[in-house]
């Protein structure tokens, strides 16, 4: 039976840990390298994970505990990859909850499937509210064995909890075994390398459920500023993985700077701020086709701002972008 390591990066996260070590415990797949970081905690929630590594033990199963000063998820998690020694490598947020079957349906997929190195699963995306929407509905979504450019333009989820990877292909592009340590954002680093060149596998089945937390760190701090740094971080994170795979393809990079500029246009509507939009709206008519632009300006813009607001951007669109 083969090993999977679970990387679990906690911060704060102490009323989570029976939950959590108690979806790990109820596995059917018993051969579990759980590694727990604690990422600079203020409450006991490395106390906590500690008491959990004798039932572990008792499972059958192996609990490490690592605690560290506050990096962010990504750091967390670019400590327990360091160590982790499984054949199959998958990431668990501490919020939520992965149903009994979740690693022994993606572990006999990967043994089944040899020529793919990642698995992902169906699961719900559940609100503050307990409303839960399934992850994936499209069916070409779900039948893509190539997900890379997808996942590069966000045009599908890198959820933890969602998604298996071969730890042979991952370190095949992290050689040192060693992602690059950020606030965030390290799902889109494993997932991401590994999607390069590598076929990817789909479970229609809902494992695991993703707790939508406004106490999380892309959730907190919804300032404009704020929401402009994450946009940046997750930008340069992309960039850092096709460095990392050596791929300077200027029409990959180029699709990526479009995806982002609307990102961050749409960032500009949501807080009406016409010079930040005009700013980006600018930059972007430089890359993007007429056509696309008209369709975003027409069916977008409209939409999401005030009418005055609205005229003010269309006028300067028409003075400026088009003559």
């Amino acid at each position: 039976m083969q090993i999977v390591s679970v990387i679990i990066c906690c911060y704060n996260g102490s009323k989570f840990i029976d939950q959590c070590f108690s979806c790990l415990l109820n596995q059917t797949y018993k051969n579990i390298e759980a590694i727990f970081i604690d990422d600079g905690s203020t409450d006991q929630s490395y106390m906590m994970a500690k008491s959990y590594i004798e039932k572990f033990s008792e499972a059958g199963m192996k609990l490490i505990c690592l605690t560290q000063e506050n990096k962010g998820a990504g750091g967390a998690a670019a400590l327990g990859l360091t160590i982790a020694t499984g054949k199959y490598i998958c990431c668990y947020d501490i919020d939520d909850i992965l149903y009994p079957t979740s690693l022994e349906r993606q572990v006999l997929f990967l043994e089944q499937n040899p020529s793919y190195d990642i698995v992902r699963t169906n699961g719900y995306r559940v609100s503050p509210n307990t409303n839960k929407s399934l992850f994936m509905n499209n069916e070409e979504e779900k039948n893509k064995t190539d997900i890379f450019e997808d996942l590069l333009l966000e045009k599908t989820n890198n959820w933890a909890g969602s998604y298996m990877v071969t730890s042979k292909a991952l370190w095949n592009v992290y050689k040192d075994h060693k992602i690059i340590e950020s606030r965030y954002g390290q799902n889109l680093q494993i997932l991401l390398a590994v999607a390069y060149n590598n076929k990817s596998g789909f479970i229609d089945i809902p494992l695991m459920e993703y707790r939508f937390n406004p106490q999380s760190f892309t959730n907190q701090n919804r300032s404009l500023a704020n929401q402009l740094k994450n946009l940046q971080g997750f930008y340069e994170l992309r960039k850092n993985v096709l460095n990392k795979l050596n791929l300077n393809v200027p029409d990959l990079i180029r699709k990526l700077d479009i995806t982002y500029l609307y990102l961050y246009l749409d960032l500009a509507l949501h807080f009406n701020n016409e010079k930040l939009f005009i700013q980006y709206y600018n930059e972007l008519s430089k890359i993007e086709s007429p056509k696309n632009l008209y369709k975003y300006h027409f069916f977008k813009i409209k939409k999401d701002i005030v009418l005055s607001t609205y005229y003010r951007i269309l006028n300067y669109i028409n003075n400026h972008l088009y003559n």
